[in-house]
């Protein structure tokens, strides 16, 4: 179930705005259900649900992002947190599993997996005025630097032929 911090809920006032890409369809109750919580909570003129994007589409909205959150409660590596941090977006998350590992403090800022008020609070300091545009400009900045020093995708494809070739036998 998904549910929205109450505290998050009253501070409409807040200039926002969220785009959450990606299937309507793999688990359609699952997206029926966040739809539907939208729609409760009166958020359906700030939340868009564009479905899935291709590269073109997704890459607009990175470079058009001020944030990128996550609120997962397990990633075995996080390649959606890796594109983000490529792009120099400052990252919202959690400590579920290998977050940690691909998401550094320098460029983000990790909660407890299902603290809904964790991730409330950390979302609505970095979305505050001035101190939270100071905050976010500084975790970009460390989000830029990690995300020059990931492999690319033909660095990666490398790198697999080659564990691939290591591990058969007589190539």
């Amino acid at each position: 179930m998904v549910s929205l911090c109450p505290r998050l809920r009253k501070k409409k006032s807040k200039p926002w705005s969220c785009i959450c890409a990606g299937s309507l369809t793999h688990t359609p109750e699952f997206a029926d259900s966040v739809l539907e919580l939208a729609r409760a909570l009166g958020l359906e003129d700030r939340i868009d649900f564009p479905g899935e994007l291709g590269a073109p589409e997704l890459d607009t909205l990175y470079h058009s992002a001020s944030i990128f959150v996550l609120a997962t409660h397990y990633e075995g590596y996080g390649m959606a947190l890796a594109e983000a941090l490529a792009r120099g977006l400052p990252v919202l998350s959690t400590h579920g599993g290998a977050v940690p590992d691909t998401v550094p403090l320098e460029a983000g800022v990790l909660v407890p997996p299902g603290d809904e008020r964790a991730l409330a609070v950390a979302l609505q300091e970095l979305l505050a005025g001035s101190e939270g545009a100071a905050r976010r400009a500084g975790l970009a900045e460390g989000s830029l630097r990690h995300g020059r020093s990931l492999p690319t995708w033909d660095d990666a494809a490398v790198a697999f032929e080659r564990a691939v070739r290591e591990l058969s036998p007589g190539e």
